[in-house]
Parts: structure tokens; C-alpha cells; sequence
């Protein structure tokens, strides 16, 4: 199901295009808001995929590899214009990239149905190759570290580098620190970890960030921007995953570096209202756009590296919805 939510000054028009988007599309939800502070509120608790709006003053542009794209509180905007408008200029909105996003409210809405699909089209995913990803789960012993060792084993490209950034890390043979070079910016960095790293049997490459999980606190987005251009750069490792432990990150945003996040789940009622309460702290703080990559995974329990193979190959090509 796709979420829209329509917000027109125009009531009548907003309900009269919900219900023709409805009844033409099962897989459409659409909400109608009297204004964009109730699509405000609303977005603190729940989400939307799409708004299509009259009002963009509140919005703000983002550029993005496609051309850019407006967004309000992260949720991708579509301008509704009745063909009189000036475009805005108030230094938070480009005219070029309004002009990329948006549809005449008054065409035949046949044909607005046609351009809103063409825009919640799915991008093509060529082979469905994740070259960076992050294990993350707020609860505890659901298979984190299993997960995210299993998708470096996978890779048989180049091979996988596993980087462990766990709370307490369990191997041993994988130290490297690591940290320090990554905040007085090593140029060399990746070349040093291929000579420190740890090869393990099973054909991956792992190493560990630091030996106190502590420091890594103070790692910033920008810090993990730029390790990853240089673990990338090196062109050793087709997949880079990273373990990450519940108490490393002092700033949720840091999951934004990653092109896909797994979040082992488990089925208890605690382990579920821990993973809803950990979605709404990244709505409530502007990151639903982090929540776009999450992917929930049950962890097969004493899985064969051949089933767990498997597991790994239907979770790499599947979309992004819970496994």
C-alpha cells in the first residue's frame, strides 16, 4: 500500500482527487488534510510516501541524484498548481527543482492518476546490489552479529568487509584500531585496513573499529561520509557491512550513510514495542527517510551456511518491507 496524503486549500478538490485515486487504485491509501499542520501532526505518529500539496512555502528543496526534490519533514512534496502561480523565491526552494515536482491540479484526473504513478514508480535496481549496509536492532540477542557476517560471506564479487562496531565485540582475531585514524582523516586508511584485517575462512574480510565501544560515540556522520568513500574508493570490497551495537551511535543520523539498514526482529510483544518506539524517535526527529531503508528480519536460528546462503540471497532481492 502506498500513503498519500493530499493537502489543498481547496477541500472539495482534495476529497474529490482522494476518492478518484481510491477507487481507481487498491494499492493507494490517501489521507485529506486541512493544512500542513495536520499533515505536521500526523507525521509524528504515522507516515506518508507522497504528499501532493498547494502550499510548498513550508517545504524546502533537496538535491538528489534524479534532479532534486521537495520535501516537507522528509516526505517527498508534489506541488499542486492551478497554473496562476509564481513560483516561491525565499531562499529554501529552487524554482528548477519546483519545476521538476510538480502537476496541474486542474487537468483530467485520469491523467493525474497516470503522472502520480509514474512518480511512485519504482527506480530499477540493477541486480539489487547494496554496497553498503548496517546491522541495527534496539533489542538485544536477535542475531545481529549472524546477520550481518552472513551478508559479508555472501558476497563473492570482490568479497565482503565486515566491520564490527558492536557494544562487545566476541572475536578476537579481528582487532584493529581504526577509530583514530578515521577522525584525523588517514588518506591511506583503506590500504592500512586491507594489511591489518582479519581474512576469515569462511572468504570475508573482518575487522573491528575499536577495542572501547565507548569512543565510538564520537563518530559523527561526516566521520562515517567519509570512511566509507574511502573504504569504497580502494575497490577491494564490493560490500561493506557494518555491525553496529545499540549503545554506539550518539546520532541516529548516522544511518542515513548506509544504502540499506536490517533490523533483527524478534516476535514478543516487548522486542515489537521496542521497534515501534525506536521508528517513532526517528519520525519525531525528521529521519523517516532513514526508515525507508530499514528492512526487519527474523534471523534464522542454527541455520547451515548453505540455508543461511539462501536466506541471505531472498533478503538481498526482495523490496523494502518487512522479511
Amino acid at each position: 500500500m502506498y500513503k498519500i496524503g493530499i493537502c489543498d486549500s481547496i477541500t472539495e478538490y482534495g476529497i474529490g482527487l482522494a476518492d478518484y485515486l481510491s477507487q481507481n487504485d487498491s494499492n493507494m491509501g490517501v489521507t485529506v488534510f486541512s493544512g500542513l499542520n495536520e499533515v505536521e501532526i500526523y507525521l509524528k505518529e504515522k507516515d506518508l510516501d507522497l504528499i501532493l500539496t498547494d502550499d510548498i512555502l513550508r517545504c524546502c528543496t533537496e538535491e538528489e541524484p534524479e534532479g532534486g526534490s521537495i520535501k516537507f519533514h522528509g516526505v517527498r512534496c508534489i506541488y499542486l498548481y492551478d497554473g496562476r502561480e509564481k513560483l516561491p523565491d525565499d531562499g529554501n526552494l529552487s524554482s528548477e527543482v519546483v519545476g521538476r515536482n510538480k502537476i496541474f491540479k486542474y487537468r483530467n484526473l485520469m491523467t493525474i492518476y497516470a503522472e502520480i504513478k509514474n512518480l511512485i514508480k519504482p527506480a530499477s535496481n540493477c541486480g539489487n546490489v547494496y554496497t553498503t549496509e548496517a546491522v541495527f536492532s534496539p533489542i538485544g540477542r536477535s542475531g545481529c552479529t549472524t546477520l550481518a557476517k552472513a551478508l559479508a560471506m555472501y558476497d563473492s564479487v570482490r568479497g565482503g568487509l565486515y566491520i564490527g562496531m558492536e557494544n562487545y565485540c566476541g572475536d578476537v582475531n579481528s582487532n584493529c584500531e581504526i577509530l583514530y585514524q578515521i577522525k584525523e582523516r588517514f588518506p591511506d586508511i583503506a590500504e592500512g585496513l586491507k594489511g591489518s584485517a582479519h581474512v576469515n575462512a569462511k572468504q570475508y574480510t573482518s575487522v573491528n573499529a575499536c577495542y572501547v565501544y565507548q569512543d565510538l560515540r564520537n563518530v559523527n556522520k561526516n566521520d562515517m561520509d567519509w570512511f566509507i568513500e574511502k573504504l569504497l574508493q580502494c575497490g577491494s570490497f564490493s560490500t561493506v557491512v557494518f555491525d553496529l551495537g545499540s549503545g554506539v551511535l550518539d546520532d541516529f543520523g548516522i544511518l542515513n550513510c548506509f544504502d540499506r539498514i536490517y533490523i533483527p526482529v524478534l516476535s514478543d510483544d516487548i522486542s515489537e514495542r521496542k521497534i515501534s518506539a525506536f521508528e517513532n524517535v526517528l519520525r519525531r526527529s525528521d529521519m523517516r527517510d532513514i526508515i525507508s531503508k530499514i528492512i526487519k528480519v527474523n534471523v534464522p536460528v542454527r541455520a547451515s551456511d548453505d540455508e543461511m546462503m539462501t536466506f541471505i540471497w531472498r533478503l538481498k532481492n526482495m523490496k523494502n518491507e518487512e522479511f
